[in-house]
């Protein structure tokens, strides 16, 4: 006789007996038009920072970005760029592919959140179900990240539809749920890791509701179905093969180099932070900081307060089981059964919620005291966020049925009136509160950033760049755009790893590299795997480019070898090597300042405005353009400082020199007036201020003033009217008086600066001012 089939395992008869009741779509379909509206409007025109401009501009060429790969992302890049380009530069495509990923992800909240709260009456659970979903939709790390090309948007819909999936086979326990769900598991892995702690769960509950373990062929389908969405992966080692370009990371093309990028070998697996983090925090400070955040900042009080309700709930529910479940049979009261199913499917999301926190926050490395990397951390929180936002429609939910059924019986209508009036009401004040913030419809910076670093070299120049929002903004307006194709880019960081050799070929006929990788003299990849310096590097190539060899950021290493071969000298946003000698004397520095102040004009001209620190904070990509600005501003400054004062400034004629003085007082004095994060930190610049004014002071010529036109512009300013509106009349006719009152005022200044005592000069700066003025 056959063996009679086994069924599935399923919870608790309660759970099932009755059909679940679905709620509408039509809030969840306002939630979606709304918030796309408002995307639209606040939405990114061009590429932002952080990993954007990267992944658009692997996107655009189908290469290999940094590690995972992100092949979906990639895919979905170069099919829209493809089919719409005409319509509208690649980044801006992708930032409203993000609008409408983020749009469709708040309107599954307000589904989900709806779904959980079958037996609320009607118009307050839409109510709730529009609140959360448009709270979703305006928290403002969401928002931000949902007007530019990032892969967080895509994760965050794919994740709100996984739980979807979930729910809905909670609830209904349809397979067709499970295998939909198990075929976004798959594609969720193919565009961030970080979706699969959201995946273990629901998988290992999949497995046991559905008894797959008995069921392989309901097995059998499911990892069919997750193989298949995985399986855009596929398509790297073959992109790499037929389309391979410059700048694409690692090497995919065999499956030891495939499997090495896909676990993200080359930062360390399950780690975010490649740096020290031997600072970083522990779990609970993570968690506590997680939580502080969207109460305070993401969800707000009422938010918060839902969640903490369903919390305690979900708690209370729990011991109340574990005492009736000690009492006599019989004498508990049975379930209702679709109370008990959205109970079911509550707890399945919250453990999913707690296994994130737990295990995220575990594993994540990143500094939170730093503010840079807090925002790198933070956005991490998205993902949770999704849960936490339903949850506290829940929550909401409770609390209104209770309001209703023990406190104020008797005035349904009008607690229906103050119930909607306080949750809009508060989202409302929130979204006001918040718009001005995120909206980044006027966010070019990056895109002024890149043009001022890559438009200011001269032709056929090579470009080695060692700094992401470099390498990212630059890159993106190279391949997607095509700005200076004569220009040679290369990130100096990925020539440190082994498979850097697999490079080369793509770089043949243009760069020369001296062994198999970039390596720190004497150490095993220099010496054992034939890797080469960067002194090496530049020998090999210093002739072969006629523009000249620039590097954007700082070297890997602590390397001193080229500077006995190698000068470097300021341009602009860059450095510029030569050979020694070539930078040095009189001809060379007057050459190079004409140049510089040429550079410095069109990168004033192509910051049509910067950042304002007051929105963009030190947490965002944005504050380190203007940071970037102004730090590469300085830098060309005191090197042309350094040069007047010393033996080129001996070589000058007294008027060139003043003239030449003047013009470096000027931009101190501009960085002074516009830096205004770090003009009262930076020391230095005090330091160097006083002593171009003081130099000033000593000549033996009257300061006759010449301005020079166009020189330098930030916001508009000429650099000249400013210091003319620095020489008020009421002080001197002659600059040179003024010149020595604020060489006083200045030094007075540096010295009273924290950390100024650590500067070498400071013993003589104090003196010297003691000597003239009495004291310092």
């Amino acid at each position: 006789m056959a063996k009679k089939k086994k069924q599935p395992a399923s919870p608790p008869s309660d759970v099932t007996d009755a059909p679940y009741p679905l709620p509408s779509l039509q809030p969840a379909l306002i939630v979606v038009v709304v918030s796309l509206s408002v995307y639209i409007k606040s939405i990114c025109p061009t590429i932002a920072g952080g990993d954007a401009g990267e992944l658009v501009a692997e996107g655009c060429q189908l290469g290999t970005a940094h590690p995972p790969g992100y092949p979906l992302f990639t895919i979905i890049t170069y099919a829209l760029k493809e089919a719409f380009g005409g319509y509208g530069r690649p980044a801006f495509i992708m930032n409203c592919f993000s609008a409408i990923c983020g749009s469709v992800q708040a309107g599954l909240v307000a589904f989900i959140t709806m779904l959980l709260m079958p037996k609320l009456e009607t118009n307050a659970k839409a109510a709730i179900g529009l609140a959360c979903g448009l709270g979703s939709a305006f928290s403002p790390l969401a928002w931000q990240y949902h007007v530019t090309a990032e892969v967080f948007a895509l994760n965050n819909v794919l994740v709100a539809l996984i739980t979807l999936c979930l729910s809905m086979y909670a609830a209904v326990r349809a397979d067709r749920w499970m295998y939909l769900g198990a075929w976004l598991c798959g594609v969720g892995l193919t565009n961030q890791h970080t979706c699969i702690l959201l995946e273990v769960p629901a998988i290992l509950y999949m497995i046991y509701a559905g008894d797959l373990l008995k069921n392989t062929g309901k097995l059998g389908k499911c990892a069919s179905c997750f193989l298949v969405g995985f399986s855009s992966y596929a398509t790297m080692p073959v992109f790499a093969v037929l389309y391979p370009h410059r700048g694409s990371w690692g090497d995919v093309t065999t499956l030891t180099g495939l499997v090495r990028h896909f676990r993200r070998a080359d930062y360390g697996s399950l780690q975010l932070y490649s740096g020290d983090a031997s600072t970083a925090e522990g779990l609970d400070e993570r968690i506590g900081a997680y939580f502080y955040d969207f109460a305070t900042d993401q969800g707000g009080a009422l938010m918060f307060g839902g969640v903490v309700v369903t919390m305690v709930g979900v708690g209370l529910r729990l011991l109340t089981k574990n005492t009736a479940s000690k009492s006599k049979r019989g004498s508990s009261q049975p379930a209702d059964a679709i109370s008990a199913t959205a109970d079911h499917v509550l707890a399945i999301l919250l453990s999913c919620w707690f296994f994130y926190l737990f295990v995220f926050h575990s594993l994540a490395n990143l500094p939170l005291h730093n503010k840079l990397l807090f925002g790198v951390h933070q956005r991490f929180w998205m993902q949770p966020n999704i849960f936490a936002f339903m949850f506290a429609g829940v929550g909401l939910g409770k609390s209104y049925s209770y309001v209703c059924a023990s406190v104020l019986p008797k005035t349904k209508r009008i607690n229906l009136a103050v119930f909607v009036a306080v949750l809009f009401g508060s989202l409302a004040f929130a979204f006001q509160k918040t718009y001005a913030r995120v909206d980044q419809s006027d966010n070019y910076y990056f895109d002024y950033y890149a043009k001022s670093i890559v438009e200011n070299l001269p032709p056929n120049s090579l470009l080695i760049i060692n700094y992401d929002q470099q390498w990212t903004s630059v890159r993106y307006l190279m391949e997607c755009e095509g700005l200076r194709p004569d220009v040679v880019t290369m990130n100096l960081s990925m020539m440190s790893f082994l498979w850097w050799e697999s490079k080369k070929l793509v770089y043949d006929g243009f760069v020369e590299f001296p062994g198999t990788h970039y390596a720190k003299k004497g150490s095993v990849g220099h010496t054992a795997f034939n890797g080469f310096t960067f002194e090496e590097l530049l020998e090999a190539n210093i002739d072969k480019f006629p523009g000249g060899v620039y590097l954007g950021g700082k070297l890997n290493f602590q390397e001193e070898e080229h500077k006995a071969k190698f000068d470097d000298i300021p341009w602009g946003m860059t450095t510029r090597w030569v050979k020694k000698g070539q930078g040095s004397g009189l001809e060379n520095v007057r050459l190079w300042s004409e140049q510089n102040r040429m550079i410095l004009s069109n990168i004033g001209k192509t910051f049509e405005t910067i950042p304002n620190l007051d929105k963009w904070g030190m947490e965002t990509w944005e504050w380190t353009v203007h940071r970037e600005l102004f730090d590469h501003l300085a830098d060309c400054n005191s090197y042309y400082l350094d040069m007047v004062v010393g033996e080129v400034g001996e070589q000058m004629e007294p008027q060139e020199k003043l003239d030449a003085l003047v013009e470096i007082t000027a931009i101190y004095e501009m960085i002074v007036k516009y830096d205004v994060f770090n003009n009262d930190k930076d020391f230095g610049l005090y330091k160097n201020l006083g002593l171009a004014y003081m130099h000033m002071v000593r000549s033996d010529n009257s300061l006759v003033f010449r301005k020079k036109e166009g020189v330098f512009l930030i916001e508009g300013a000429d650099i000249f009217d400013d210091l003319g509106e620095n020489f008020p009349s009421e002080q001197s006719k002659d600059y040179k008086d003024f010149a020595s009152h604020r060489w006083g005022e200045v030094w007075k200044q540096f010295l009273a600066m924290e950390g100024s005592q650590t500067d070498g000069s400071y013993a003589t700066v104090k003196a010297l001012i003691e000597r003239i003025y009495g004291s310092a």
